[in-house]
């Protein structure tokens, strides 16, 4: 009977502790994540881009969002590698138990340069990209437009300004 009783007081307090573990284990929320990528010329807005996508927090998965053009570029006699200019983002969410949002983000913009900018080493055939990547960690506000990056153009007087707007989703 001691042996039963004992048995049955180790079970209750082990389902007690593994129910609180449970509960305070973070669940995965969706979210809505707006970006806005603009650039400016001079302080005047003169170009911008919009993106939208899902993400689920808690999950350790990246999303992303990848548009862009593969393009052969010779590395040797005969032989090519590919590589990708365009956009890339990605963003990973985190919402511990405390409830505050963690966003990190990485983007990365690769672009050709315009000829003024730089050429190609003396017969080579290569195109040269330029690119701009940033990766940041932030506490973003829920519905409101976050400046996560701004950068200079080292090429021209143009600044690419980076904005996320993340809203979580009932």
């Amino acid at each position: 009977m001691k042996t039963a009783l004992k048995f049955a007081l180790i079970f209750t307090l082990a389902s007690a502790l593994s129910v609180h573990a449970q509960d305070t284990k973070p669940k995965d929320e969706a979210y809505k994540l707006s970006f806005a990528i603009y650039e400016l010329e001079d302080g005047k807005k003169i170009n911008q881009r919009d993106y939208v996508m899902m993400a689920r927090s808690n999950t350790g998965r990246a999303a992303t969002i990848k548009i862009g053009t593969r393009i052969p570029v010779t590395v040797g006699e005969k032989q090519n590698q590919y590589l990708d200019v365009g956009l890339e983002l990605r963003c990973w969410l985190e919402e511990p138990v405390s409830g505050k949002l963690q966003a990190a983000f990485e983007v990365s913009i690769t672009s050709f340069a315009l000829p003024e900018q730089g050429t190609s080493p003396a017969g080579a055939s290569n195109p040269v990209l330029r690119t701009n990547s940033v990766s940041v960690y932030t506490y973003p506000s829920s519905g409101k437009p976050t400046v996560i990056a701004s950068i200079d153009d080292l090429g021209s007087k143009k600044r690419t300004v980076i904005e996320a707007t993340t809203t979580k989703v009932e």
